[in-house]
């Protein structure tokens, strides 16, 4: 059997819109964040990860984000114009190599991402 779980999370971040390599804009935005995993479920406690550790990786994850200004606190974002896509795939990678460091007794993945702009825009990126 194959179990799924879940968390959902919230972080605000800014970021510049350029033209020309000048900034023409600054943008404050607020994002929901929703992160699947797919697995066994370890057989002596019944979950499929320790929900402290997935917990954990999403907050160093987000520690990056939250209440940052993106094109300078990540470099992969410098005198780029970032959209929710950008921020998503970067996400769905660091988080994915943060848990491939954990030691786990069973096997999972990270299924999806979702990171919602507001009720009508989001952006889902799969395994």
């Amino acid at each position: 059997m194959v179990y799924a779980l879940s968390r959902k999370t919230h972080f605000n971040c800014g970021y510049a819109e350029y033209s020309d390599n000048e900034i023409v804009k600054h943008i404050g935005k607020n994002f929901m964040l929703k992160v699947f995993l797919q697995g066994e479920l370890i057989e002596k406690s019944s979950m499929i990860v320790n929900l402290i550790d997935f917990k954990q990786v999403l907050h160093k994850s987000l520690q990056k984000f939250d209440h940052e200004f993106l094109n300078e606190s990540i470099t992969e974002f410098k005198n780029t114009n970032i959209d929710l896509q950008h921020i998503a795939r970067y996400l769905f990678v660091d988080i994915n190599q943060q848990m491939e460091q954990l030691h786990f007794e069973n096997k999972f993945v990270l299924h999806k991402v979702e990171l919602y702009e507001n009720t009508n825009s989001w952006v889902e990126i799969y395994e």
